[in-house]
């Protein structure tokens, strides 16, 4: 038996899997498919070594060698995220690759198609051939070929019952599901075709006046040659906030849609679409609703001593200057006490207001001040 190397293949890349999950059926499928993806990729590819003359007299050529088949093998788990995994399981179903590889494939070239079937279901039994299910491979009831599918198709496990496609009901799956369906049928298979949206109870064809009744949100007209179900404009009722929101209408439905922050009321989503504008805007270039902004057009809206104006979006701020920071709703200049003038029991403390300096000194301070006076 040919020993399983788990290095990485560096001549090929195998763009497969990147979960490596699921049952042995699934892991042998793709373990199948990603050896024939080899065998392709390394068409043509001459031996590793180079000497072609000596691997013709030794291992034969090289589409058929034990070089090209190690080339192969370790490049199927090369691009998968349980790496791990991957090669327990590939290596202990190798011995089954290595059999098909000596025995079928060298006598015959064209068989690397059949490795899924030789391979899954022949030598190691890990799945059943398509529309066979279960342990003992039993053969599906016909719903495969109808509206629905096989429980467990083609794999070792699974009932075998009808999973049904959406529309299709009955045990075979041979039936339309007429709440929401029609049925046309011709000479070789069964089609079940969704009602229009607009139909409640089922309809007998796809359009709007096939419907035997209409949904919510719809209603039904009979004027002249036109009638059927038509969708209600929930919007004429004004559903939703004028002054932040518009209606859309939607089949069956309506939304209510956020207006831009510009607007005052609006009839779309963006700055062209406001009724008139909100406080903080005013109208621009385009019609749209621009940002005032408020400290170019008034230079005196923060008149405070060591203000400044900030715009905002919609509004302004007064901030203080550097230096400064709010205190009591003035700006007060930033003071760092003198750290020579401080100690243990005397601490100095104070503020600057409008370049006045008030300082407050502890009494050792204070006597020594009043003795020089």
């Amino acid at each position: 038996m040919f020993a399983l190397s788990i290095l990485l293949f560096n001549n090929f890349i195998y763009p497969f899997l990147t979960i490596y999950t699921g049952d042995d059926c699934d892991k042998c499928k793709y373990t199948a498919n990603s050896f024939i993806s080899g065998i392709h990729k390394s068409a043509g590819k001459n031996f590793g070594g180079g000497n072609s003359l000596w691997e013709e007299e030794h291992l034969g050529s090289y589409s058929v060698s034990e070089a090209r088949y190690h080339d192969i093998i370790e490049g199927i788990c090369s691009d998968v995220k349980h790496t791990v995994k991957c090669h327990e399981f590939l290596e202990n179903i190798e011995h089954h690759l290595e059999d098909w590889w000596l025995k079928d494939f060298r006598n015959d070239t064209n068989k690397s198609e059949q490795l899924e079937e030789d391979l899954c279901v022949i030598r190691t039994k890990f799945c059943c051939p398509a529309n066979f299910f279960g342990p003992l491979c039993n053969p599906c009831p016909l719903c495969y070929s109808l509206g629905g599918r096989c429980d467990g198709n083609g794999t070792r496990s699974g009932r075998g019952d009808c999973v049904c496609s959406d529309g299709y009901t009955g045990q075979l799956c041979d039936a339309c599901d007429l709440k929401t369906h029609f049925q046309s049928q011709n000479e070789s298979s069964l089609s079940c075709s969704r009602c229009h949206l607009s139909c409640s109870g089922g309809c007998s064809g796809p359009f709007p006046e096939n419907c035997s009744a209409c949904a919510y949100g719809w209603t039904s007209i009979h004027s002249g040659d036109h009638y059927g179900c038509v969708d209600i404009d929930e919007c004429f009722d004004k559903p939703c906030n004028s002054s932040t929101q518009f209606c859309l209408n939607t089949p069956g439905s309506y939304k209510c849609i956020s207006c831009h922050s510009s607007c005052n009321g609006c009839s779309g989503p963006t700055a062209v679409d406001c009724k008139s504008c909100a406080k903080g805007y005013q109208r621009g270039d385009g019609d749209v609703c621009e940002d005032i902004n408020e400290c170019n057009a008034d230079s005196n809206i923060c008149n405070g001593e060591a203000e400044i104006c900030k715009n905002t979006i919609g509004s302004y701020t007064c901030d203080c200057k550097s230096g400064y920071s709010r205190s009591n709703n003035a700006c007060v200049l930033n003071v760092k006490p003198d750290k020579s003038l401080e100690t243990s029991d005397n601490v100095h403390t104070g503020r600057c207001v409008d370049g006045n300096c008030n300082l407050k000194i502890g009494n050792l301070y204070s006597n020594h001040f009043s003795e020089e006076l």
